[in-house]
């Protein structure tokens, strides 16, 4: 294995709109016929009935922390054509975030975490130190690139991340 450049085509995706399964066989469809190899989603509202009702139409590798059918969920969606050789998988029971170490395209081994944080501030920090350790004490393979996406429900700049809705700063 040396340093290789791959090329991967990535989506990060807060799924909550997908929750008919007319819209979750649309958005697979569109999917499989798209540039993208690697898809994060969040919010899947996933347990083990919409786990299998997503493999009947997935053709590729699934990956999925489960949060309940009205509350959290991560997914990890490989294309069947990619070159990707698991090493491990790191499962949230909350359904807030998975972790993947993989080999791709014979490159560098990476680890992909895709998150759904916590709402509340009081619990962000702890979840984010949960994490943080995850990330500094599970690999088997010590060198490897970090990719992390998801939706961290963070909100930096009222102007720029608030649009529409109610705005109110939230508080710890």
């Amino acid at each position: 294995m040396g340093q290789n450049n791959i090329n991967v085509n990535l989506l990060s995706l807060n799924a909550r709109g997908l929750c008919t399964l007319d819209r979750k066989k649309a958005f697979l469809n569109w999917l499989a016929k798209s540039s993208v190899n690697i898809c994060f989603l969040q919010e899947t509202y996933s347990t083990s009935e919409v786990e299998n009702i997503w493999k009947k139409q997935w053709k590729g590798n699934m990956f999925s922390s489960h949060g309940t059918g009205h509350s959290k969920g991560v997914l990890i969606l490989v294309k069947d054509h990619l070159d990707f050789k698991l090493q491990s998988v790191k499962v949230d029971s909350q359904g807030c975030y998975i972790l993947l170490e993989a080999i791709i395209q014979d490159s560098s081994p990476f680890s992909l975490l895709n998150i759904y944080a916590r709402n509340k501030c009081s619990e962000q920090c702890d979840f984010f130190k949960t994490i943080s350790k995850e990330l500094n004490s599970s690999f088997t393979i010590l060198d490897f690139s970090v990719i992390i996406v998801g939706d961290f429900n963070v909100n930096f700049d009222q102007e720029l991340d608030g649009s529409g809705g109610l705005k109110k700063t939230k508080t710890l």
